[in-house]
């Protein structure tokens, strides 16, 4: 029976948990800790930072069908599958986030600073703040990106987006 439960766990997609919390009453930025589910364990992977929650009085809630909401703001909690697929954008294999309500195109990509993202997440190293001009900078996020790509090795996976209260994602975070 255990050899069962061993092929079955492996034909299992991945699943990474994304801790976040919204800076500067949710207009600043969103900033977040990765995780990989293993078991009852969570290994960090890296630091993302996404658009704020709230953006020109839109929410990521938003359902109005004529807004910019795809580049204003990050994505609502949720649990999401991501596929590995073709960015016409990027011009390379990234993993897209799959079924977000009223969005469309929003993908795990590489980046330093929320002008580096149109709605997408993006990976870092190390969070710094006040640094290059912007309020939070990933640092090293082509070295994160690549790493979780060695996790994933481009198979889908599940990313459980988890709002939570801002002292509890401090304490996972270190803002340097």
């Amino acid at each position: 029976m255990w050899i069962i439960d061993k092929i079955r766990k492996k034909s299992q997609p991945l699943e990474f948990n994304l801790y976040r919390f919204y800076t500067e009453q949710g207009n600043d930025a969103t900033i977040g800790r990765l995780y990989q589910k293993i078991e009852h364990y969570e290994k960090p992977i890296c630091y993302t930072l996404e658009r704020p929650k709230y953006f020109n009085g839109l929410t990521n809630y938003s359902d109005k069908p004529n807004t910019t909401i795809n580049e204003s703001c990050c994505i609502p909690a949720g649990r999401y599958k991501c596929e590995m697929t073709y960015s016409p954008r990027f011009k390379k294999d990234l993993y897209l986030v799959l079924k977000i309500k009223n969005r469309e195109g929003v993908r795990l990509h590489a980046g330093n600073s929320i002008n580096d993202i149109e709605g997408c997440i993006i990976f870092g190293t190390r969070l710094v703040k006040n640094f290059n001009g912007f309020k939070y900078w990933l640092a090293d996020s082509t070295k994160a990106f690549n790493n979780f790509y060695n996790i994933t090795q481009k198979k889908p996976i599940i990313l459980n987006i988890i709002d939570n209260d801002q002292e509890y994602i401090l304490s996972k975070i270190t803002i340097e």
